[in-house]
């Protein structure tokens, strides 16, 4: 996860940041609007970047990069660009350039090739043309994943080998461009997973948070943001803002700030417990403190790493601890991996996220229990000395509340967060938020307990934050603030950092509120009635299930998918809810429900149509909530 954390911001926010009425920042920003989003955005930023006229992008591969160890071969395309040639590309297939549009200046998406044999272990080159009026050096910045060489007019001006995701900040560079046609050529090398490359124009981070307020009230930039608006609180120039905490913990301790003399600065900063290891391994981050329904102060442990397997090298490392007010540290349970989020749901119970890698099939959140075993071996040592029996394999370990679909509902779980707003953030009070890092998100979690074994169903929320959500934390008012930073892990957004606050407009979206597991199938309750048309027809809905392995190696794939049918939908006689009886539940796996046919009684669709159920326990009649 994130490599060292550069910021932590206390609590206590609301009254620093722009209200939702108000732009951010100063008053030398100029807002051109014309009909459309795009052209407003065109329009406004050509005041602060030079005149240039662009070709789209044209893409040719995959060329072999055998153990990622090709990046300086040179294949043709580096000795010359001619659009309509044929290559030999990767085992020996004929590849061609092909126009793949502008893309704008968001990420190209380079996994193009067909087969995921296709898109590993593969190299990829990009080229497009843009005339210049006069002479001129313009501003850029770069970002690829995996690495990146790239020419102007031949000119080699980056050249790295690395094995990373996508940062377009990685590299910067004033582009020598010469009046007329000039060339850029990037070439990518890719091993295995993501696979992008991003440029765009260097802009000052607080001009376009000023542009996205403006642009985002004018003509909303997703269905999205229509319920839940993003304003960006703008950092003072020159302050890179990563936030790694918006509350005090470090790797070797707990610390308690105390501002002494009433000027809202620390001048103390004392050691509150220092009761777990650490060797030095860069991966044994401390995550928390978060207060349990008890008032105690819980801490997750992250274990080192050694290669691509996590270590538990000194004490408690891949355990969750609470610290008592006296220093001292109980140790509750182990087998945790990378546990970067924390937190506590209604009923007071605490609750961790993990990511995927070895041991841990997909992100997920777990329920902290004293002695139980969340599934990575390393930790098992420190058993015996926390007077618990030590695990004695697979018949001991605890399956996670909810797991996370990889890809559709984040890659790297992070910071948990209680609605406990009493509305002012919307219709979910009592759930869940989880942020992600890679895919810059917010998810949401809507949590029931059947038989005393917590379960429930994941749904996405809000996407499009500047990067990765590493913090999570509702201010006074009722809006949520997201803490930012790409640091040690690359992941979608414009920037590497940042703090963000999500505002309700007051704009009911429909939603699924609750999925509830039946004995025979599921209840759905909704935000607003729904079309009893629609909603009662079996062909409205579409249920499959599966699970996954548990494996050392990184992550699992989706297993034993079966597709489930769905024999009735019975509407509630008030039409907020349905009834779904569904044939063969099946107990351990996770249930993917697709609602894309069901409207609203105003015939809108839903904002988010699917749904994930981790279905630990199939119900009898009585459930908790």
């Amino acid at each position: 996860m994130v490599s060292r954390v550069a910021v932590v911001i206390l609590v206590g926010l609301s009254g620093a940041v722009p209200s939702a009425a108000a732009p951010p920042g100063g008053t030398d920003f100029k807002y051109i609007k014309r009909p459309t989003r795009e052209g407003s955005r065109e329009a406004t930023l050509a005041q602060y970047v030079p005149s240039l006229q662009w070709g789209q992008w044209h893409l040719v591969g995959p060329f072999d990069n055998t153990d990622r160890a090709r990046h300086d071969i040179v294949y043709q395309p580096e000795v010359s660009v001619d659009l309509d040639a044929t290559y030999r590309g990767k085992d020996g297939r004929s590849i061609h350039w092909q126009p793949i549009g502008h893309a704008g200046w968001g990420p190209v998406n380079l996994k193009r090739f067909g087969s995921d044999e296709a898109d590993t272990e593969g190299i990829a080159y990009l080229y497009r043309e843009v005339s210049a009026r006069r002479d001129v050096e313009a501003a850029f910045e770069f970002g690829s994943d995996d690495g990146l060489k790239l020419w102007v007019n031949g000119r080699l001006l980056i050249d790295v080998d690395a094995y990373r995701g996508l940062n377009v900040q990685d590299h910067q560079l004033d582009l020598p461009l010469n009046a007329g046609r000039n060339t850029v050529l990037a070439k990518i090398t890719q091993g295995v997973g993501g696979w992008q490359f991003q440029m765009r124009p260097k802009m000052d981070g607080r001009l376009l948070a000023q542009l996205d307020y403006r642009l985002d009230l004018d003509f909303p930039g997703s269905a999205e943001a229509r319920h839940y608006r993003l304003l960006t609180v703008l950092e003072p120039p020159g302050v890179v803002l990563e936030v790694g905490g918006l509350y005090v913990a470090q790797r070797g301790e707990l610390t308690r700030i105390v501002d002494l003399d009433g000027d809202d600065r620390a001048d103390l900063f004392e050691t509150v417990s220092q009761g777990w290891g650490i060797s030095g391994n860069y991966h044994e981050y401390a995550f928390g403190p978060k207060l349990d329904g008890q008032g105690r102060l819980w801490v997750t442990l992250c274990v080192g790493f050694c290669g691509q397997l996590g270590k538990s090298i000194v004490p408690w490392r891949g355990w969750a601890v609470i610290v008592h007010p006296d220093g001292t540290i109980e140790p509750v349970c182990g087998g945790l991996r990378a546990p970067n989020g924390l937190g506590r749901n209604a009923a007071g119970d605490m609750f961790y996220t993990d990511n995927q890698g070895d041991w841990v099939a997909t992100c997920k959140l777990s329920h902290l229990e004293r002695g139980d075993w969340h599934g990575h071996p390393s930790s098992r040592r420190w058993y015996d000395p926390a007077g618990f029996d030590p695990p004695r394999g697979e018949q001991d370990f605890k399956p996670p509340a909810v797991w996370f679909p990889y890809g559709r509902m984040g890659q790297s779980a992070s910071d948990i967060m209680l609605d406990d707003t009493g509305g002012r953030f919307g219709p979910f009070e009592g759930q869940l938020f989880v942020g992600d890092q890679t895919n810059a998100s917010i998810m949401r979690v809507d949590l029931e307990r059947v038989d005393g074994v917590y379960q429930g169903a994941c749904f996405a929320f809000r996407s499009g934050l500047d990067c990765g959500v590493n913090r999570l934390r509702f201010g006074a008012d009722g809006s949520l603030f997201a803490g930012l930073t790409n640091r040690g892990w690359g992941g979608l957004g414009r920037r590497s950092w940042g703090l963000q606050r999500l505002v309700y407009t007051g704009v009911l979206p429909f939603e699924v509120l609750h999925m509830r597991a039946a004995a025979q199938g599921f209840t759905l309750e909704f935000t607003s009635a729904v079309d009893p048309d629609t909603a009662s027809r079996p062909e409205s809905y579409e249920l499959t299930s599966f699970t996954y392995h548990r494996v050392e190696k990184y992550g699992s794939p989706e297993v034993d998918h079966q597709r489930h049918r769905i024999t009735r939908a019975a509407v509630s006689d008030d039409r907020r809810s349905v009834a779904l009886t569904v044939q063969g539940l099946r107990e351990g796996y996770v249930h993917e429900l697709h609602l894309a046919g069901v409207r609203s009684a105003g015939g809108q669709p839903l904002l988010h149509d699917q749904a994930y159920y981790t279905l630990n326990v199939i119900p009898g009649d009585v459930q908790e909530r």
